[in-house]
Order: structure tokens, then sequence, then C-alpha cells
């Protein structure tokens, strides 16, 4: 998976995976706050495309960014699940267009993920992405990096629809994303 960008007005590595304040970051960073929208990202992406600067696999990022400052955004796995369910699977969230994922259950979502794990950039590990060299950072520090701060979110999903997920369920995403946990356990943390 390409998630790694080099912002050179700041001379730092960063990759963002899914579920991690990506959107934000693209629209502060790539487009100065002014963009939102369906097609946004892909304006953000082709910025970079255009002056060479990502997407990279984590393989390429390693070599690319030799010497640079290196950050990987993490969120907790839990969380970082429960907030894919609401993007994709709630019902008053995938409503419009076409999303497969829709109607899913939590359970049926983690029985689809444990048989596809790299299925969907949306719950690829975030392990998968690491480099030598990177600091791991919460996702909400993103902004104090990058100087936007933390206040503004696009695309944040409405908590409020959360559902409880069953022990089982729990447990098997913990086993799951154990790796992820270790990152978010032992990321830097901010002020």
């Amino acid at each position: 998976m390409r998630r790694w960008f080099y912002v050179e007005k700041f001379d730092i590595g960063i990759c963002i995976p899914c579920k991690c304040g990506g959107t934000t970051f693209y629209n502060e960073v790539f487009l100065g706050g002014e963009g939102f929208g369906g097609e946004f990202r892909k304006q953000a992406i082709q910025i970079a495309q255009d002056r060479g600067h990502g997407p990279w696999t984590a393989a390429k990022a390693a070599s690319k960014l030799a010497g640079v400052r290196k950050v990987l955004a993490v969120r907790e796995p839990i969380d970082r699940f429960m907030s894919l369910w609401r993007d994709k699977c709630a019902e008053d969230r995938a409503a419009s267009g076409y999303n497969y994922y829709r109607g899913f259950s939590p359970e049926m979502l983690v029985q689809f993920i444990l048989q596809w794990p790299f299925g969907d950039p949306h719950w690829t590990p975030q392990y998968s992405y690491m480099i030598p060299g990177a600091e791991v950072v919460d996702y909400r520090d993103i902004g104090k990096i990058f100087g936007y701060g933390n206040e503004r979110r696009l695309n944040e999903t409405d908590r409020e629809i959360d559902v409880p997920l069953e022990i089982a369920t729990v447990e098997r995403l913990h086993y799951h994303y154990k790796q992820d946990r270790h990152l978010w356990t032992f990321r830097e943390k901010g002020d």
C-alpha cells in the first residue's frame, strides 16, 4: 500500500494509514485548507505525485526518505476499527453510493477482515507501514506537527451510532492487530 509522502515545506516524511486523520491532513497540507468533497483527496495526491513526493510503499519510502524526519501516524486499533465500521457499514453513513460493506455488523466486518487482512487499506494493519527510524505518533497530533492544530476534523464519524462489541470480537481484533497495539502503546506521546 502506498501511503508515505514527503512534505517539502516541513522536510518530513509522513504516513497516515486510512482512518487515521488522512482526510484532514491532505486538505490542510496539500490544499491549504481549501479543498473538500469527493475529488479533493485525489487532487492532493496528484500534487504530491507531480512533485515526486509520493505516495510510496514503506519499502520505497525507506530509501526515498533517508536522512529525513519520518512520522507514522497511528490510532488505537479498536477505535480505528469502530471508525471504519461507522464509515463503511453503519446504515446512516454508508447509505450513499455503492458500498459492499453497508449493513455489516461489527462481527461480520471482523470476519471479513480476518479472511482478507490486506484486502482494503482501511483495515490494513498499521504496522505494515512502519519503516526504520520512523517516529510513531498519535494520529491526533498530526496537526501539531504540520501547524494546522488539532481542532479541525474532516470526515469524522459520529460516535453516537456505535454499538457495543462482543467480548469475542474485541479479543479477535486484539489478536489480529497485536502489532498495531504495540505501536499504539509505545507511540511518541504529545504535549
